[in-house]
C-alpha cells in the first residue's frame, strides 16, 4: 500500500495526516498487537478498549501524522 498526500504544491513541510484516519481490521490478538507496537517504541493514542458496538480497538498516530486505528470484532 502506498499513501500519498498530493503533488506538494502547498509545500513539502506542512502538517500531514489532517482529516485522514486509516482503519485496519484484523483477526490477530489485538492486545498482543498493541503490546508489540509499544515494545517497538510506538506511543498509542488509545490503549486497547472494548467499544459499545462489540469491537475492540486501539489507536495511534504514525510518524507522518496519519491517524491509524486497529479493530477486532468480538
Amino acid at each position: 500500500m502506498v499513501l500519498t498526500q498530493d503533488d506538494f504544491k502547498k509545500g513539502r513541510d506542512r502538517v500531514k495526516g489532517i482529516g485522514v484516519r486509516l482503519w485496519f481490521y484484523t483477526a490477530q490478538d489485538l492486545d498482543g498487537l498493541a503490546a508489540r507496537a509499544k515494545a517497538s517504541g510506538i506511543v498509542l493514542d488509545q490503549e486497547p478498549a472494548d467499544m459499545p458496538w462489540g469491537a475492540r480497538i486501539f489507536m495511534l498516530t504514525d510518524p507522518d501524522g496519519f491517524k491509524i486505528s486497529f479493530s477486532k470484532e468480538s
